[in-house]
């Protein structure tokens, strides 16, 4: 009998040796996925190696291929990381873990993405369900949910998961994605201290009661993006037609909770929030919205005769995308979205810019 996102438990099954390279995006649902996977591989006696992205890194960027050839991997496999039509890993055996649209297609690739689905599972969920043919994930089965709650909010859509919801507090799984998140949000971008707070917590419960250094150093990135996030909320929103501009030069990442945040209340509108404080020389912006229209064509849309950037522009899902670009092209995405003469106030220096 088929099982869902077998082609990840055959990969999986036929890897005898590391090390195993595991790049994983650096949210809840990317670490949480890529931690089921390094769990899975220690069981089986199977030695893994966690890599985590810098700011304005992808899997696919030279210096991250670089990092993960340097320790002679038998396979690499990428949770949450997107799709591309590139596969710059060649020879060595990729296994894709993922449920965002694809930009493409990696060649010479295991691609196990559940994007078509009616409901897409997200990374962690994958994980889940093509590890737990292998081994017992009792474990850490928590990290499933938390990776299903740290993208959807709910796991209402997916009755094989139902059995797990019922074990752990929703409040819990909450609170912990907001831990979880606040590391890669924070100023130093701290990946590996979230991928390590979920490694040393044995429970949902140790997570968010900060019982290890780790957990203890999170609940202090949460301080530290809340004071941003507060300051950033107090700019006001430009309009021009459906869209929204709401901008902000903060060091924290914290543009995709704003678009979220106005997006809730300002039904009916496409929200664009863009911070130009935390990658140098990059503007990064996220194009949120609650009325259920397909952002990734909106986004297209408007981009136009610009629809080449210098960055990455068109990731994520139809609900959620957004795109990192040199920072003096930022005039002509604002142009593409009818906001002229706001790309010269955006790249002020100061923090706390207020449009």
């Amino acid at each position: 009998m088929s099982t869902p996102f077998q082609e990840g438990t055959v990969f999986l099954r036929q890897l005898t040796k590391g090390p195993i390279a595991v790049v994983m995006d650096g949210d809840a649902d990317g670490l949480s996925g890529g931690r089921i996977v390094t769990y899975t591989l220690e069981k089986r006696n199977i030695e893994p190696v966690a890599f985590f992205l810098k700011k304005g890194e992808t899997a696919y960027s030279d210096t991250v291929v670089s990092r993960v050839k340097s320790i002679d991997p038998k396979a690499i496999i990428l949770v949450d990381m997107g799709a591309s039509s590139e596969n710059p890993y060649i020879p060595i055996p990729v296994l894709v873990l993922d449920h965002h649209q694809p930009l493409g297609i990696p060649p010479n690739a295991t691609f196990v993405s559940s994007y078509k689905n009616q409901y897409p599972e997200t990374s962690a969920h994958i994980a889940y369900l093509a590890c737990r043919m292998l081994v017992s994930l009792k474990e850490v089965e928590w990290l499933a949910l938390l990776g299903i709650y740290g993208d959807l909010g709910n796991a209402d859509s997916f009755p094989v998961i139902q059995p797990l919801v019922k074990r752990y507090s929703k409040t819990q799984l909450r609170k912990a994605v907001t831990l979880i998140n606040a590391a890669r949000r924070s100023q130093c971008c701290d990946v590996a201290c979230a991928y390590h707070a979920l490694v040393s917590s044995c429970s949902i419960s140790d997570l968010v009661n900060h019982r290890n250094p780790h957990t203890q150093q999170l609940a202090r990135y949460r301080k530290e993006v809340q004071i941003a996030l507060d300051e950033a909320l107090t700019a006001k929103p430009v309009f021009h037609q459906s869209v929204a501009l709401v901008t902000c030069h903060s060091l924290c990442q914290i543009h995709g909770i704003i678009a979220s945040r106005w997006a809730r209340r300002l039904k009916g509108y496409a929200i664009l929030s863009i911070n130009t404080g935390f990658i140098e020389k990059k503007a990064i912006f996220s194009l949120r919205s609650m009325d259920g229209r397909n952002l990734i064509a909106l986004l297209h849309q408007h981009l136009g005769p610009y629809e080449n950037l210098g960055g990455i522009v068109g990731y994520g899902h139809h609900s959620a995308t957004g795109g990192i670009i040199p920072i003096e092209r930022l005039p002509d995405l604002l142009k593409c979205f009818s906001f002229h003469g706001h790309g010269r106030l955006l790249s002020d220096p100061e923090p706390g810019f207020q449009d």
